[in-house]
């Protein structure tokens, strides 16, 4: 953490001559919006019923990542009681 903390203070910023233009950023907005409406999508409203995920899935996911976060947190437990007969002077 103390690397990260030396590391953010020789963070500097952007040098103005590259920021964007205004015009760039128009023109790029422009062209998405063209795009989205060539493509038949709408930013202005959320149909998520054709992206829906079955909750099946869900539940399979969140299996497959509860079962090593709860092997870690029962080994870092095991580790812990370990330890507990040292004591500090």
């Amino acid at each position: 953490m103390v690397i990260g903390f030396f590391a953010n203070l020789l963070v500097s910023p952007v040098a103005e001559r590259f920021w964007m233009k205004e015009q760039p950023i128009t023109a790029m907005h422009a062209a998405v919006e063209r795009s989205e409406r060539e493509n038949g999508m709408n930013r202005g409203t959320k149909d998520t019923s054709q992206h829906k995920t079955p909750p099946t899935l869900i539940a399979a996911a969140w299996i497959v990542v509860s079962i090593p976060l709860a092997w870690g947190v029962y080994n870092t437990a095991l580790n812990a009681g370990n330890y507990s007969h040292i004591r500090r002077t």
